[in-house]
């Protein structure tokens, strides 16, 4: 499930980053509306050998830029973009860069398009790609590149789901403002 927005900002994701947390191998801040661009540099500056896999779904204020300082984090090989609403097809070319990355989640990310999406079928390392509900990518890439792009989108429709749904629509509808 989604939580309410996490109100972690910029200064506190780069106290974390300070503190480096040597072992660390997951980070998570998703549904938040305070991280920007400018955290997201502050944190790929850092040293975090052990980081594997960061989650920075539902992040309106995340844009193109941020995603290009998190394409340089070459020892995260998992990343979940998934309803980063600000996310375009320049976001993608930096991330196709980024040829450690294994595993790209950017299921509901509606500014992104076919020609975002073939960056990164050169992605060396790539095996899997989540699509589901990005309104403008044709899903003929699950055809394409079977076992790898999935565009099924998995919907949660448990306990809370209603106030989850909310909070995903704010976040995009915040996105969206900002553009």
């Amino acid at each position: 499930t989604h939580n309410v927005d996490a109100k972690i900002t910029d200064e506190g994701l780069a106290i974390l980053a300070e503190r480096s947390w040597p072992a660390l191998r997951c980070l998570q801040v998703h549904t938040n509306k305070h991280i920007t661009d400018q955290g997201l540099e502050t944190l790929s500056r850092m040293d975090m050998p052990m980081l594997e896999i960061l989650v920075l779904s539902e992040n309106p204020c995340i844009t193109d830029v941020g995603i290009g300082h998190i394409a340089r984090m070459r020892q995260v090989t998992g990343l979940n973009l998934n309803a980063t609403p600000r996310l375009s097809d320049t976001g993608l070319k930096y991330l196709s860069e980024a040829s450690q990355l294994t595993w790209l989640a950017l299921d509901d990310c509606d500014r992104i398009t076919d020609e975002g999406v073939a960056y990164l079928m050169d992605m060396p390392n790539l095996r899997t790609l989540h699509l589901g509900g990005c309104e403008n990518v044709s899903p003929t890439w699950a055809e394409k590149y079977p076992g790898i792009v999935c565009m099924k989108l998995h919907t949660y429709d448990g306990p809370g789901a209603e106030k989850s749904n909310a909070i995903s629509a704010d976040i995009k509808r915040m996105g969206e403002e900002a553009l």
